[in-house]
């Protein structure tokens, strides 16, 4: 393309770092009609020809050679590794800021002991980089352990890698680059969220049950849901709290969590909600109507889409969701009528409780409307026990809370100081809500 974004037409192959489109004969024949489809090859050149080569031979060809378990294959496999090695040497070479040819951690494992092995680098440069490839083994074992982990244990994993890549920016070796460090969240963000869509592969999403299965369901989405918020948490904390408070390396700019995991969270969160929202509707209603309401055919308008394309517009997932909606209406005035009694003369904390409980049906439009007046003296209620946590937090020398007897007061005090913080935040979103 010229500087006038038009297409240069040429005769002959160019080295430029511009994307091109190269057609090329692989026999010398004339190109008759009958003959051009089996004689004319295509490549596209979008990067340097080292980096093309690097991809197009690790995403297309690798995989298309190694297919057999044998010794021809075994060789074909190390010469194709030394290959990529070797191309991806040389893209750092020529710009050692480039980290398109990193699309996994084993790969920013192998740029860094490279690096410690050059012997042309300073002393420190080598101890860095040796640095920085031990803890990067570290992440990546604590991925490899997530391949076959459940999900508390993909989740605790999540976290520890994100202390290991607080190690790795507040190294006093080499300050470790921003966009390096992007591109890590997002390597590692896609590992993440692929494993969780892996694990949820096991269930039927859709499926309805009418019994406990439904609700293992339920939990298994919400497990999922809390890991995602695991990574996009660690994130936001290290690139908006932690980092930019570090004087020896402070992070500038604004706060990164990748695009493509806030997306997923964005479907995640939105599929626990249905799937929630059903849940709390079969158990409000009898039997006679839900088979009147056709509840167990509600998920049918998300059979056969992929809920997973959550990268820009899905029309499909969109409609799907619509028609969920529609589903929903017919029950919304019987929800009501049910949940209205549990909100009537009751205490406080009841109230909460059956808050918590019927929350996604509460927060259904038509649902909200019925249930407003009783949502207002709730919300008022709530006002009146945060204003008696807050003078309780005021006076703690009467700290209703047991007390072990090796638990000295002062210890004690702060315990109950944070369960009471943690009561008011939750009574303070709800009646956000």
């Amino acid at each position: 393309m010229n500087s006038e974004n038009n297409p240069i037409l040429l005769t002959k192959i160019v080295k430029t770092d511009k994307k091109s489109l190269i057609f090329f004969k692989s026999a010398a024949q004339d190109l008759t009609s009958e003959a051009a489809l089996q004689c004319v090859n295509i490549i596209t050149l979008s990067d340097a020809p080292a980096q093309s080569l690097y991809h197009i031979l690790r995403q297309v060809y690798s995989p298309l050679l190694i297919v057999d378990n044998n010794l021809l294959s075994s060789k074909l496999q190390q010469n194709l590794k030394d290959l990529e090695s070797n191309l991806r040497i040389l893209t750092h070479k020529q710009d050692s800021k480039n980290i398109n040819v990193v699309v996994t951690i084993t790969d920013e494992i192998e740029y860094w002991k490279e690096l410690a092995e050059k012997k042309d680098a300073a002393k420190k440069e080598r101890e860095a980089a040796s640095s920085f490839a031990e803890l990067f083994e570290d992440i990546n074992e604590e991925i490899r352990s997530m391949q076959s982990s459940n999900l508390t244990e993909i989740r605790e994993a999540a976290e520890n890698i994100g202390g290991l890549l607080d190690d790795v920016w507040r190294s006093n070796l080499a300050p470790y680059s921003k966009e390096r460090m992007k591109h890590v969240f997002d390597i590692i963000g896609h590992v993440i969220c692929s494993i969780v869509q892996q694990n949820l592969s096991t269930v039927d999403i859709w499926k309805v049950h009418g019994d406990t299965q439904d609700s293992d369901i339920l939990v298994k989405l919400s497990d999922s849901l809390k890991v995602i918020q695991t990574w996009t948490n660690a994130c936001q904390s290290l690139t908006g709290t932690y980092w930019p408070n570090y004087a020896l390396h402070a992070w500038n700019g604004k706060t990164y969590v990748p695009l493509f995991c806030l997306n997923f969270e964005t479907r995640m969160r939105e599929i626990h909600d249905i799937r929630s929202t059903h849940n709390q509707l079969n158990k409000l209603l009898s039997q006679n109507e839900r088979d009147e309401l056709h509840t167990a055919t509600m998920f049918e308008p998300f059979q056969n889409i992929n809920v997973w394309s959550c990268v820009g517009p899905n029309p499909a997932w969109q409609a799907a969701v619509a028609r969920f909606r529609g589903n929903m209406r017919p029950a919304e005035a019987k929800i009501a009528d049910k949940i209205k009694p549990r909100l009537h003369n009751t205490s406080t904390k009841q109230m909460l409780y059956e808050f918590m409980r019927y929350k996604t049906l509460i927060d259904r439009p038509l649902v909200k409307a019925a249930l407003n007046s009783e949502l207002e003296v709730f919300v008022l209620s709530l006002g009146s026990m945060l204003k008696s946590i807050r003078s309780q937090m005021e006076d703690a020398t009467d700290v209703k809370m047991y007390q072990p007897p090796e638990m000295s007061s002062t210890v004690q005090q702060v315990q109950w100081a944070m369960q009471m913080e943690s009561k008011s935040k939750k009574i303070s979103s709800n009646a956000d809500a």
